[in-house]
């Protein structure tokens, strides 16, 4: 289906044009802390520009909707109508139509489905007769949701109701009848048609007397492929997301003033990217459809476009998936189009900005925990503001490029109460409406300049980076260039007009190598995170060239010239070069060296080289242009802690501190062949302190998490062993109460690596033999236990774009559980907006589900029916492409593993003390083991824990050829 085709609605908003929005009354601009004004200074904006409040902007949001009858979301500060357009590409809301059986009957005309599932009566209201060609019949089906979080629409209880919805042609085009109260009678209902139409919306009766509609709906018709689309917030995500970017008088139920979003003037539409019925995931498309149909949009009339997109996932190799490559293209070719981006909520950790955030060309937002919301929602007694910590950090990619507010109040459809949510959802919006602010701005101070595109997404994401707040403390990968602040971006983008920069500034490609992720790999940031610095004779090359839209001609492009002087931020990172230039689109080279005298003390070290342009006329006349920054070459270094037999493979740091709400990172070169990490917060102020810590991998997805202190210990403490723990830089983030007493807080750091390797020797049918060796600094006396706990098998299928992916997994009689692992390549993982993995049963109930959010992920399924039955459940992946292509397809790999009654193995020596350099010899006795199902083989594991600390050391799979 192609929705983009439907712009018959693009007339109507050409009549709401700049010309007609002049003055008006004064917004509320409100100081108080449920979308905080003041922490960025909209307030004051509003104070100094009370018609910038968005009006002429539009602003779309890309969301699961919004619900059109949520308070503060029904009309601008103009007091016209908020909600302009809605759409839903996730295919959640389609029904079919096909023409119906028409029946006259003595009580009246009868209109049924082909298959005679529904029927209703009572369409002679409205003319319609059994000689009616136009007629188009279908139902809305609740079952469909049974799996959602958000299944119940008539308030019954169940989700098995079905609405009938009957279409036909009138005089001003198709019109739908809906039963939206279940009694199979049409009579009763009101005509709707497609919503920017009209602004027609409905919503479902209730079974139970008084009690208020969950959601309001809306819909779309397209006769000519037979086909309605309904439009409703299933999860409330989007509603609150756009209350945030643009409310006016949220939850305001008599007319009174009450609070806005950051943009009260400006109009909504919303693009339903996700599908309820698989977990509020993007489908095949949405996300690249709700985009294009933005972009048409920006194009179609002056007034900006900006998009906000509050979704995404993990990411894997940072800005080289399908969506982020499509975003940055779709930027770069659309002047009137700005995109704001949540940057992900997988933080503390460095490299950790997620999918599509980590798009050069967006303005990826992280959260912000500021005073006010602090202290009025969570009662912390915090002094200034703070990152939120579960806020997503760069490294690989230069994000995210500011912070702003990620707690707030907003508005909700009536089946939540839930108002305050938190998350870098909440921060993307915030941003957004900011966007909208200064665009209206714009047309204030330079609307012909504005009308123009002088002032494209470039532009303005520059005047926000180079005006934002510092934050203390915090790094560029933590908070970008810092917090938002209105005020003075829009300062910016007036001084920049009276430079010309704005119609100067080009957009940049910028690409350097990223060992992390692989020698092949090219990212805009220089992210070093090795064990060993890069010396004299390996310089860190960046390759700079200037990107053209595709409207500039070959010959323009050709006579781009531009010299640059080059600064460094650090006294550790030196430039080769102080100039650079740039002719036509070819790239030229900037050579870094790393001081390594600079850099020896371990830790996190990040630096940027700067560039301005060179100019003779500008120098003469002494105006300053370091403001006016053409691009950007972020470099990030990490100097890890290292293991060494002389300090007994243990790193101990004493007299650490840190002041509440703050964090500390620290990072330790885990080696190759290691057992064990173990990390150890011991107290300093002889009691129990409030300090947590969370364990990241080399690839800054979180493997563990160091509790906070009991009520009567002084120490704590997580162990990494068996699959979780992989060679490579580890970090440590350690996390101060945030919310209570402002105090210091004292600790030990410990971190404690062991090197026990474990190897299979040999294996007879009925004896395995391991050689296990201790290559660490202390003994280490523990026991070894072994088991065969079940039988497993291999096999790999393909996924298609546009099909759900359904496969049965049999359950045999003895098994009690299955692990059923899904891997695919990290070239295929880019090709996703969304992954739901999901396994039903018989009747299609969801007993399992997860989202891939990394190359590899398991579904644990417990037998969902009687013991000792063979029965069956049904994988389903839904894997959601970005890009649409029906010939796209992906190869998994899965590992299904079948648990069943563990079967005990002896094992000789069952304890023994390992002295570190002397291999030992285990045998594990095997009885004869049962048969198991065709294609399978048994599995079994050998375990070494320490008998004293419990720790395990190590745990090693074994498999049986039969």
């Amino acid at each position: 289906m192609n929705h983009q085709k439907n712009f018959r609605w693009l007339t109507f908003l050409l009549f709401f044009s700049f010309s007609t929005q002049i003055v008006f009354s004064k917004p509320n601009a409100d100081n108080w802390s449920f979308i905080s004004k003041q922490t960025c200074g909209i307030d004051a904006f509003l104070d100094a520009h009370p018609n910038a409040d968005g009006r002429g902007v539009i602003i779309v949001i890309l969301d699961t909707g919004i619900d059109l009858g949520a308070p503060g979301l029904q009309k601008t500060s103009l007091g016209t109508r908020k909600v302009i357009d809605v759409q839903d590409f996730s295919g959640g809301g389609d029904v079919r139509l096909r023409k119906p059986i028409v029946v006259k009957t003595d009580s009246g005309i009868v209109v049924q489905d082909s298959s005679k599932m529904v029927s209703a009566v009572g369409v002679e209201k409205f003319g319609l007769s059994v000689d009616t060609d136009s007629l188009l019949f279908g139902y809305f089906d609740e079952q469909q949701f049974q799996n959602s979080d958000f299944n119940d629409f008539d308030g019954d209880n169940r989700s098995r109701s079905r609405f009938v919805i009957l279409a036909f042609k009138t005089d001003s085009g198709y019109v739908a009848l809906i039963d939206a109260n279940g009694n199979h009678r049409l009579d009763d209902e009101t005509p709707i048609r497609s919503y920017k139409r009209n602004f027609d919306t409905f919503t479902f009766s209730q079974k139970i007397s008084g009690k208020r509609p969950p959601i309001t709906c809306a819909l779309n018709l397209f006769p000519e492929k037979q086909l309605v689309v309904l439009h409703f917030d299933d999860s409330s995500h989007g509603t609150h997301v756009a209350g945030i970017a643009a409310g006016h008088n949220i939850f305001s139920t008599n007319g009174e003033d009450t609070y806005d979003g950051v943009a009260p003037g400006a109009e909504l539409v919303s693009c339903k990217i996700s599908k309820g019925a698989i977990g509020d995931l993007t489908t095949t498309g949405s996300i690249k459809a709700g985009f294009d149909y933005a972009a048409k949009l920006s194009e179609s009339q002056a007034k900006p476009v900006v998009v906000n997109m509050s979704f995404g996932v993990p990411s894997v190799i940072e800005g080289n998936s399908d969506i982020e490559k499509y975003i940055d293209k779709l930027i770069l070719n659309h002047p009137n189009l700005f995109v704001c981006l949540s940057n992900g909520n997988e933080g503390p950790g460095l490299s950790t900005t997620g999918l599509p955030a980590a798009s050069f060309r967006a303005i990826s937002v992280g959260a912000l925990l500021n005073v006010d919301i602090a202290q009025s929602s969570f009662g912390s007694l915090q002094q200034k503001n703070r990152m939120w910590n579960f806020s997503s950090r760069g490294g690989e990619v230069p994000k995210p490029d500011i912070v702003a507010p990620g707690s707030t109040h907003s508005s909700v459809p009536n089946y939540t109460s839930r108002t305050l949510s938190s998350g870098t959802s909440m921060s993307s919006p915030y941003v957004a409406g900011s966007v909208a602010l200064l665009l209206s701005g714009l047309y204030e101070y330079d609307q012909p300049g504005l009308l123009r595109h002088e002032y494209p997404q470039h532009v303005v994401k520059a005047a926000i980076r180079t005006s934002a707040t510092a934050m203390p403390g915090y790094t560029e990968l933590d908070c970008g260039a810092g917090l938002l602040n209105v005020p003075s971006a829009f300062a910016r983008l007036c001084a920049y007009q009276k430079s010309g920069f704005n119609k100067s500034l080009v957009n940049y490609k910028l690409e350097t190598t990223c060992f992390n992720l692989g020698t092949d790999v090219e990212c805009p940031a220089s992210y070093w995170r090795a064990a060993v610095l890069p010396d004299e004779n390996t310089p860190r090359i960046f390759n700079v060239s200037a990107a053209f839209p595709d409207s500039i001609s070959l010959e323009a492009r050709s006579d781009f010239f531009r010299i640059y002087d080059l600064r460094a931020t650090e006294p550790w990172l030196k430039p080769f070069q102080k100039t650079i230039f740039l002719k036509g689109d070819k790239p030229s080279s900037v050579s870094l060296l790393y001081d390594k005298k600079r850099l020896q003390k371990p830790g996190l070290y990040v630096g940027k080289v700067v560039a301005t342009r060179t100019n003779k006329r500008l120098a003469k006349s002494k105006r300053k242009v370091k403001d006016e920054v053409e691009f950007e070459l972020l470099n990030t270094v990490i100097v890890p802690y290292t293991f060494s037999l002389k300090d007994n493979y243990q790193v101990l740091l004493k007299k650490q501190r840190l002041n509440s709400g703050e964090i500390g990172r620290y990072f330790f070169a885990v080696p190759n062949g290691c057992s064990s990490f173990r990390v150890r917060l011991i107290s300093e102020n002889q009691e129990p302190i409030n300090l947590s810590a969370s364990i990241s991998n080399h690839e800054g997805f979180v493997v563990g998490y160091v509790p906070p202190m009991a009520e009567n210990e002084l120490a704590t403490e997580e162990n990494i062993t068996g699959d979780e723990l992989e060679p490579g830089i580890y970090e440590v983030t350690v996390d101060a109460d945030r919310f209570g007493r402002p105090k210091t807080i004292s600790y030990t750091l410990q971190a404690t690596i062991d090197l026990v390797d474990m190897k299979e020797e040999f294996q007879l049918p009925n004896k395995l033999q391991f050689k296990i060796v201790n290559s660490g600094s202390r003994n280490i006396y523990g026991t070894f236990n072994s088991s065969v706990d079940g039988y497993e098998r291999t096999w790999s299928d393909s996924v298609f774009a546009r099909q759900v992916y359904r496969k049965p997994i049999k359950f045999y009689e003895n098994d009690r559980a299955i692990n059923l692992e899904i891997r695919v390549t990290p070239e295929d993982y880019n090709k996703n907006t969304d992954v739901a993995l999901i396994v039903v049963d018989s009747s299609g109930r969801k007993v399992a589900f997860k989202t891939l959010e990394h190359t590899t992920e398991s579904l644990f399924i417990f037998n969902p029916y009687k013991k000792g039955v063979e029965s069956t459940v049904f994988l389903e992946i839904d894997y959601g492409f970005a890009l649409d292509d029906k010939e796209d397809f992906v190869v998994f790999l899965a590992k299904e593993f079948h648990h069943i009654p563990v079967n005990l193995l002896d094992c000789v020596p069952g304890a023994t003390h390992l002295i570190p350099s002397q291999p030992q010899t285990i045998e594990v006795s095997v009885p004869e083991l049962p048969a198991v199902p065709e294609g399978f083989r048994p599995r079994g594991f050998i375990r070494f824990e320490e008998a004293t600390s419990g720790i395990l050391h190590l745990q090693r799979y074994f498999y049986f050829d039969k």
